[in-house]
């Protein structure tokens, strides 16, 4: 049984790719949720309402990705136990892994929802949106409850995620003995020093992408309209991604914990292959299918739904040539996180975030100083 659960034996490819694919494809599901329900919110309400929509984009992350490398770090101890036979410190993992989610759900709610506004204003919103931007995070950032348990089990929706536990039940090495379910600060600590440099890690690279959207707010509603549909359709397109992410840290975590350092190696090399042939399709379906997916999204005058689709077929364009590195940036990265050295993935996307802030620091100068150009001649 162990043999044929673990990652330690077998063909790294078929272990990290089928591992993979139920994770791609629950999480299909879910992108596809937000997904239409933008389309109907743009065709049905308008660019205000699909604009409103893209402001919360980061700010969701901000959350949300914060959630998820906190849980993904939880599970890289209880992969790395798992790896090395510790099973007693997997049943230990799993249970104080769910205490520190309990708390945690508790302080963001309450974090969450006093800065939504100070955040919003900050991010230079349109008044026009702001309203209807504040009440859109509002109802997400009270999930955030079942996203701690989602992420923590890899669950797509309430009814998955209790789907999983009762799975979980039947396996022998999570049959809880005496002990196993009460908190011990040692794992705790153990787990907070994995989880907490992920989940700042995903904190860093989501003021990244408050700094590009309060610099996409400043173009007006089209834009962010245009912006909110292109960020949309990459969102989806990028789901495969952080599946494979998820497996290679798993995948890492176990042949690390099991000291099958060669298999740690030839699972990279594996994993980088399949990310790159996936990346590769995603950018020809943004390439060849942008613009008609892209008109899904937008309704209204058709002279505003044209500028919409041409701003945002650009933006996708942009994204096709670089989503290759983008996939094994996920996978580099996952196999770090599998490893446990969490803190230089921290300071990695630090300096990520710094190279970021100069680039949009210097297209706001060179607007400025086209917009002074263009004064100075009428």
């Amino acid at each position: 049984m162990i043999k044929s659960d673990t990652m330690t034996h077998g063909s790294p490819t078929k272990k990290i790719f089928f591992f993979a694919m139920p994770l791609i494809m629950g999480n299909i599901f879910q992108q596809l949720y937000t997904f239409f329900d933008t389309v109907i919110v743009g065709k049905m309400i308008g660019l205000d309402a699909l604009a409103a929509i893209g402001t919360t984009e980061w700010l969701s992350f901000l959350m949300f990705g914060m959630i998820q490398g906190i849980t993904q770090g939880f599970s890289v101890f209880i992969a790395q136990k798992y790896g090395a036979g510790d099973y007693r410190s997997v049943r230990r993992g799993v249970s104080n892994s769910m205490y520190l989610s309990l708390v945690g759900a508790f302080l963001f709610v309450i974090v969450g929802q006093t800065l939504i506004m100070p955040l919003l204003q900050l991010l230079k919103t349109p008044n026009e949106i702001i309203e209807m931007s504040r009440c859109y995070l509002s109802v997400l950032y009270y999930g955030v409850p079942v996203s701690f348990l989602y992420n923590l089990f890899a669950a797509v929706q309430i009814i998955s995620m209790l789907i999983c536990l009762y799975r979980l039940k039947g396996y022998t090495i999570l049959k809880f003995e005496d002990g196993d379910r009460k908190p011990y600060v040692e794992i705790c600590m153990e787990q907070l020093k994995l989880g907490v440099p992920m989940g700042i890690q995903n904190i860093i690279i989501s003021i990244g992408g408050l700094v590009v959207q309060s610099v996409v707010n400043g173009y007006g509603v089209i834009f962010i309209a245009a912006y909110t549909a292109a960020t949309k359709l990459y969102g989806l397109l990028e789901t495969a991604a952080s599946s494979y992410s998820y497996a290679v840290s798993t995948y890492v975590g176990q042949n690390y914990g099991a000291k099958e350092i060669k298999r740690v190696r030839r699972g990279l090399k594996a994993a980088s292959g399949i990310g790159i042939v996936t990346a590769l399709v995603m950018s020809a379906v943004m390439l060849l299918g942008g613009r008609e997916i892209l008109n899904l999204f937008i309704g209204g005058e058709i002279e505003n739904t044209q500028k919409v689709i041409e701003i945002g077929y650009q933006y996708l364009k942009i994204l096709a040539v670089f989503f290759p590195l983008l996939y094994l940036l996920y996978i580099w990265r996952a196999c770090i996180q599998g490893l446990g050295n969490t803190v230089l993935l921290m300071l990695s996307s630090f300096m990520q975030l710094l190279l970021l802030v100069y680039f949009m620091e210097s297209i706001k100068a060179a607007t400025v100083t086209k917009k002074d150009i263009l004064n100075s001649m009428f």
